[in-house]
C-alpha cells in the first residue's frame, strides 16, 4: 500500500466517526455501554481497541428486540479509543475512560446518526470534529495553495486573511471544549492527533523545513503512553511523512527524504521506552510495505538496538522482517572483513579455511549474547570434535575495548575473539547490516550464508 493511500485512509474523515444512549439501570462506575440501533434489532456487535492503527477483539455487545443493548464492560480495559463494529462491516469510533458511555446510533450510516447521550468525553470530541471538521480541512488546503503560490499573486492575501480567520475559529472552539479539561483523553487526543497546519503567513515560505522538525510537535507529549491506546501516533506519524514523499525523487532520493522523517519522529519518540518501541514497530511495517530496504536498513541500524530487550518478541519479530530486505540474507556470500583480535593479530574472513564458518555479533552489556556465548562454550566442551570443524570467530560491538577485554579474560573460550571499532557503524557491522545482538551467521567453505539462527537452540539444530 502506497503512504498516500495510507494517508487516505487514516485522514481527518476517519477520525470524524465516533459514537453516546440514554441512561438505563447499570452503575456509573467503570466503563458501562449502552446502546441503541434504530433497525438494529437482535443484532451482535463486536466491541475492538485499538493499540495504534491495530485493532483486537475485546467483547461483543448482543442488542435486544428493540435495538438497544447494555453490558458492563471487563475492568482491565484501559483507557483508549475502541471500535465498535456492525454485522454490515461498518464501524464507530469511541473512547472508553472508566465512565459510562450512552449512544445512539443507526446501522446504515452510524458515523452520521450517531449522538452520545452519556459520557462528557465523547461528547466533547464527537462536538469537536463535527463543528471543527470542515474548518480543518480548508486550514490544510489554504495551507497548501499558500506554500506553493507567490505572495504577489492577486489571491494570496485573500486566501491567507481567511487562513488566519479559520485558525483562530479553531483555537477558539478547542479553548470552549476543553479549557480546564485538558486531563480528559478526548482533549490529549485531539490535541496529538490533530495534524499540525503550516501557517505561510506566520513563517515564511522557507521555514517549512524548521516546521516539519519543532513547529510541527509543539504540545505533542510523547511521554503519555496512554495514547498508545489509541490511534493517535500512527495518525500523526502518516501525516508527517506524506510532507517527506515527493514523487519527482529517484527511488534512492526519496529513501533519503524518508530517513530523515524517520529521524525526527524516533528522536521524538525516545523519551518513553514503550512510545519508542512502539514508534520503530510502525515504522518498519509502513517502509515494509513501501518495500523500501534502505530506510529499513536505517531504522535497524539506528534505532533497533536501543529498543528495550525486555520485550523479546518484539525485537526478535522486527529483527526477522528487516532481515528480509538485507544483504547479508541466506544464500548471499558474506563480505570479507579484517579485524583485530584479542592478541592485536588481525582476522579476515577468507583466511577461514575449514569447511563451516560461524560468525556472530555481540556486545557485553547484552545480556542474551552472554547467554549465548555461555551456552556455545558449554556445547563446545561436550561436542569438541564437531566445534573443531568449525571455524568461529566472534566480534564484538563493544564502544569501549576494555568492557569486551574484560568479559573475554573472565569468560575464556577457544575460538578467535574480534572487535569492531566503530561498534555499530563499523564497516562490518554495515556490510553485514547488523542492528541487534546477537546476530548469527552459519558459513560455508565458499563463504554462502547457509544459516541465520536467532539464538543458540536454533544454531544447535543447525549443527546437528
Amino acid at each position: 500500500m502506497q503512504l498516500t493511500k495510507a494517508l487516505q485512509i487514516l485522514s481527518l474523515g476517519s477520525l470524524l466517526v465516533f459514537f453516546g444512549c440514554e441512561n438505563r439501570n447499570l452503575s456509573e462506575k467503570g466503563n458501562v455501554l449502552d446502546i441503541t440501533i434504530n433497525s438494529g434489532r437482535n443484532k451482535k456487535l463486536y466491541l475492538y481497541s485499538y493499540y495504534g492503527e491495530k485493532v483486537n477483539l475485546v467483547d461483543s455487545v448482543v442488542t435486544d428486540a428493540k435495538g438497544h443493548g447494555q453490558k458492563r464492560l471487563p475492568d482491565n480495559l484501559k483507557p483508549g479509543i475502541y471500535q465498535l463494529r456492525f454485522p454490515n462491516g461498518k464501524f464507530i469510533k469511541f473512547i472508553l475512560n472508566n465512565e459510562k458511555v450512552a449512544l445512539k446510533t443507526e446501522m446504515v450510516n452510524p458515523g452520521g446518526a450517531l449522538v452520545f447521550t452519556k459520557s462528557i468525553e465523547n461528547q466533547k470530541l464527537r462536538k469537536y470534529f463535527t463543528e471543527l471538521g470542515t474548518t480543518r480541512a480548508q486550514m490544510v488546503s489554504l495551507s497548501t495553495y499558500l506554500l506553493g503560490n507567490d505572495p504577489s499573486d492577486k489571491s494570496y492575501s485573500t486566501s491567507l486573511a481567511k487562513f488566519q480567520e479559520l485558525k483562530q475559529k479553531e483555537n477558539l472552539a478547542y479553548d470552549n471544549l476543553f479549557k480546564g479539561s485538558e486531563h480528559l483523553l478526548a482533549a490529549r487526543y485531539t490535541d496529538f492527533a490533530n495534524r499540525p497546519v503550516y501557517d505561510p503567513g506566520r513563517n515564511g515560505k522557507l521555514d517549512f523545513e524548521k516546521f516539519l522538525e519543532v513547529d510541527y510537535w509543539k504540545g505533542k507529549d510523547f511521554s503519555d503512553s496512554t495514547l498508545l491506546n489509541t490511534d493517535a501516533f500512527s495518525t500523526l506519524y502518516l501525516n508527517f511523512l506524506g510532507n517527506f514523499q515527493n514523487r519527482s525523487l529517484s527511488k534512492e532520493e526519496q529513501d533519503e527524504n524518508f530517513k530523515k522523517g524517520v529521524d525526527i519522529i524516533l528522536k521524538k519518540a525516545g523519551v518513553n521506552n514503550e512510545v519508542f518501541a512502539y514508534s520503530v514497530s510502525f515504522l518498519v511495517d509502513c517502509f515494509e510495505k513501501l518495500k523500501s530496504k534502505e530506510v529499513l536498513a536505517h531504522i535497524g541500524k539506528n534505532y533497533l538496538p536501543f529498543v528495550s530487550c525486555t520485550d523479546e518478541t518484539l525485537i526478535s519479530n522486527l529483527t526477522e522482517r528487516i532481515g528480509k530486505f538485507e544483504k547479508a540474507n541466506v544464500g548471499k556470500t558474506a563480505a570479507d572483513f579484517k579485524l583485530p583480535d584479542i592478541s592485536g593479530k588481525m582476522v579476515g574472513l577468507n583466511d577461514l579455511k575449514k569447511d563451516q564458518k560461524l560468525i556472530f555479533f555481540w556486545k557485553s552489556s547484552c545480556s542474551h549474547c552472554k547467554a549465548f556465548i555461555l551456552k556455545l562454550n558449554e556445547f563446545g566442551k561436550q561436542n569438541a570434535q564437531k566445534l573443531s570443524e568449525i571455524d568461529i570467530v566472534s566480534i564484538s560491538l563493544d564502544e569501549e575495548k576494555s568492557e569486551w577485554e574484560n568479559f573475554i579474560n573472565k569468560n575464556p573460550n577457544p575460538w578467535t575473539n574480534c572487535m569492531a571499532e566503530g561498534s555499530w557503524n563499523s564497516e562490518v557491522a554495515q556490510n553485514y547490516n547488523v542492528f541487534n545482538t546477537p546476530t548469527i551467521l552459519l558459513l560455508d567453505k565458499e563463504n554462502t550464508i547457509i544459516g541465520k539462527p536467532k539464538d543458540f537452540v536454533e544454531l544447535a539444530m543447525l549443527l546437528k
